[in-house]
């Protein structure tokens, strides 16, 4: 049995330890390049002060669209609603109050131009109309396709692509992020594009690799300790540095591959599966124009985004300035901050009986990973069924930020471990830069040895193996 492990070992290590090299050196590069996301701030800076100087009397819209999550924004110098649907995303004009059914290359145009206002109005050049590329592959963009891809002429070589159905920008990448991904997720994750954009194969294949790298990691530990000094290994050389390197870090090479494989989550596995936003759904005012014009006066000169909030049954505004600050308005256009006593009383609607916290710190599930940054503080609060979890509320806008029911909980900790982020001491720098970069190098080792022990054996034909015989079935 030991001998038939060793060849299914050594021979599907082939190709095993060249993918689990690829995993460690792009994974030395994730360290510092995460893949591209434009951020809502980045988003903000973009666009201009609203302006309602002139309303519609009335918009047409439908009341299945009336219910559904809004924002306001300026668009090629008009105010617009994004009425947010399921499946798709609805544009209505402030000015005419009807719905535009796209956006013209022009006014594209003009939004990329104002994206990075320090380009002082300098004409961005068209690449061309994208519906996906390897940078817009996630089906997070899937209502805003197709995209218009424009190149700006600031140091960076930035990049950006305006949705062709809402008139935002949806994506920005630099030169150099674009070539650094080619080095770190885009091969850690087998992300490219034609794989990536059919989500099912690409989650095939990815749990495929994820079971050969921890047979081969498993197994490789089990014949390490089967080949201990004290028991006289007659692995010479390289081998013997397989052997021990394997032993050091084996471990790692386990956790990391296994963990990695359940974070795509197999066959359903520690998917989540209730969502308690339902919950904050209301209907908008009846009259939004009238609502608009009693807010405006309230707005500064630097709000650029109005969007709908809701606790319970009121409905609520947000106005957001290019700055990021929010300010939350009731429908009478009046300051409404979030209180407690206001998100006790939603969390007992639900049927918590626990008392609702304000969080001005992080804790196990709400936290930030270095450049990844959440939101404080926030309001959890914990739902009556156990395995729903949590809620975490936003604490000016009474949005939710995030449900933490049991399979995420269980899934915090699976990426806790991939990502030796457990702990706030695990995650503070530089120590995780340096627990990190020991353990990716160490398995590194084990990988680069074991892919020469195999190639080499393919060349030079079989050498003589020596298995102690007490280990022989």
């Amino acid at each position: 049995m030991l001998r038939a492990v060793l060849l299914i070992h050594r021979y599907l290590g082939i190709a095993g330890c060249a993918l689990m090299l690829l995993w460690c050196a792009s994974g030395f590069v994730m360290m510092y390049v995460a893949y591209p996301s434009l951020t809502e701030e980045r988003r903000l800076a973009g666009l201009k002060p609203l302006d309602f100087s002139r309303l519609a009397a009335r918009l047409a819209l439908s009341p299945p669209s009336a219910a559904a999550p809004f924002n306001i924004e300026m668009l090629d110098g008009q105010p617009v609603m994004r009425v947010m649907g399921s499946n798709e995303v609805r544009l209505v004009s402030l000015r005419t109050g009807q719905p535009l059914k796209s956006v013209s290359q022009a006014q594209a145009a003009r939004v990329a131009r104002d994206f990075l206002p320090a380009l002082a109005g300098a004409e961005p050049e068209l690449l061309g109309r994208v519906t996906r590329d390897q940078w817009t592959v996630s089906e997070h963009f899937g209502r805003e396709r197709p995209f218009y891809l424009f190149a700006l002429s600031d140091a960076d070589r930035t990049r950006v692509y305006v949705s062709g159905v809402t008139g935002r920008v949806v994506q920005a990448t630099s030169a150099q992020q674009r070539f650094w991904n080619w080095l770190g997720p885009i091969p850690h994750w087998l992300y490219l594009r034609e794989l990536r954009q059919q989500p099912k194969l690409w989650q095939k294949v990815v749990i495929g690799a994820g079971l050969i790298g921890s047979f081969l990691s498993l197994t490789g530990l089990y014949l390490g300790l089967q080949g201990l000094p004290w028991r006289r290994s007659a692995a010479p050389g390289r081998l013997r540095w397989h052997h021990a390197s394997g032993l050091l870090f084996g471990i790692f090479a386990l956790s990391w591959v296994f963990t990695g494989l359940l974070s795509v989550q197999p066959w359903g596995f520690l998917e989540s599966r209730s969502s308690a936003r339902a919950a904050l759904a209301t209907e908008p005012a009846p009259d939004l124009p009238q609502a608009i014009r009693t807010l405006s006066p309230q707005l500064g000169r630097s709000v650029v985004s109005i969007g709908s909030a809701a606790l319970g049954a009121e409905p609520f505004f947000v106005a957001t300035t290019g700055t990021g600050k929010r300010e939350r308005f009731n429908i009478s256009g009046q300051s409404a901050p979030l209180g407690t006593a206001e998100v006790d009383a939603f969390a007992r609607r639900l049927g918590s009986r626990v008392p609702v916290l304000r969080l001005t710190q992080e804790d196990d599930f709400w936290f930030s990973h270095h450049d990844e940054r959440i939101a404080l503080p926030v309001y959890r609060v914990a739902l009556p069924d156990p395995e729903h979890g949590y809620l975490y509320l936003n604490a000016v806008t009474g949005l939710i930020e995030a449900q933490v029911d049991r399979n995420a909980r269980a899934q915090r900790w699976v990426d806790g471990v991939h990502r030796f982020d457990l702990t706030p001491t695990l995650r503070a720098r530089p120590l995780w830069d340096v627990l990190v970069m020991l353990a990716l190098a160490g398995v590194s080792c084990v990988s680069v040895t074991g892919a020469w022990l195999a190639a080499r054996r393919l060349s030079v034909g079989r050498a003589e193996v020596r298995v102690p015989k007490r280990h022989v079935t």
